[in-house]
């Protein structure tokens, strides 16, 4: 009689990792789902999509209709970059951004469905991750879309008249990129704010404060040389900076590029964080 012995046959290895990367991509899903779930969500997008274009356009047509009235000095001080991205008219762009991205908590919170997503993914940090990796998608999409169509569309309504500078150059590309950054941004900062804040209708005014009244009330303080710093981070003002291709609409301390593209890079990352803690310590 013999002895049959069945030797087990070895399986690979898994993977390394593989099951968190499994859940992070899972939860980002899960966000994603929940992001467009409003109806009002791709119709506001679709809207600033649309409008911010349009209003590029408009200005450029105002440009070539003014042009043979332009001294040598007016122009001279011909900015493309801020005809493409008109400042006043970007504090709708960056409250409206600003509010979605306080929407994601916010709404959440007013519906109680923030505690059944802790319940079911107790770590809230990597909730918070998932909701910012949407946002900045989303928002980095939305951004170059309009940045890129801003510009475009600026420069065709200028016509024969006045000075091109193609897309490609260096001070066009400049202008691109921080325009393209602006609308992540400010949609993280308003989920850090709501992150805080939790009531929807606190955190969409504290997104119109930080955004719109804070750096007009810091400029207007005047005169106050330590005070430039801090306003000169604002995203408005830092972004306004980014944007500009010429001399003409520099006016006082403005900062440099180098402090422009700091303030804009920091912004963001602080304002993940802020959530991330937020959420962590506190009851929901």
């Amino acid at each position: 009689m013999s002895l049959v012995t069945h030797t087990p046959v070895p399986r690979p290895p898994r993977r390394a990792g593989s099951p968190d990367r499994a859940r992070r991509r899972d939860l980002v899903g899960a966000e994603w789902i929940k992001f467009w779930s409003l109806r009002s969500t791709p119709v506001t997008l679709g809207v600033l999509a649309v409008l911010y274009p349009y209003f590029a356009w408009r200005a450029g047509r105002g440009e070539y209709r003014s042009w043979p009235n332009y001294t040598p000095p007016m122009r001279d001080a011909f900015d493309a970059g801020h005809t493409a991205f008109p400042g006043p008219t970007w504090f709708l762009m960056m409250v409206g951004t600003g509010t979605i991205g306080a929407l994601t908590v916010a709404g959440e919170h007013a519906g109680g469905l923030i505690r059944t997503t802790f319940t079911a993914v107790p770590a809230r940090g990597r909730v918070v991750l998932a909701k910012a990796a949407v946002l900045t998608k989303v928002m980095t999409a939305l951004g170059l879309v309009v940045a890129v169509g801003s510009y475009q569309l600026s420069q065709a309504a200028l016509g024969d008249r006045v000075p091109h500078h193609a897309i490609t150059e260096p001070d066009a590309l400049r202008a691109v990129a921080a325009t393209t950054l602006l609308l992540p941004l400010c949609a993280l900062v308003g989920m850090a704010l709501a992150a805080v804040i939790r009531a929807t209708a606190g955190s969409v005014f504290a997104v119109c404060a930080v955004f719109v009244l804070l750096p007009a009330g810091l400029r207007s303080t005047g005169g106050q040389e330590w005070l430039d710093p801090v306003v000169n981070a604002q995203p408005w003002y830092a972004w306004g900076r980014l944007t500009g291709m010429g001399n003409g609409h520099i006016v006082g301390s403005v900062p440099s590029f180098t402090a422009a593209w700091t303030a804009m890079a920091a912004w963001p990352v602080a304002a993940v964080a802020v959530a991330v803690v937020a959420l962590r310590v506190r009851d929901v």
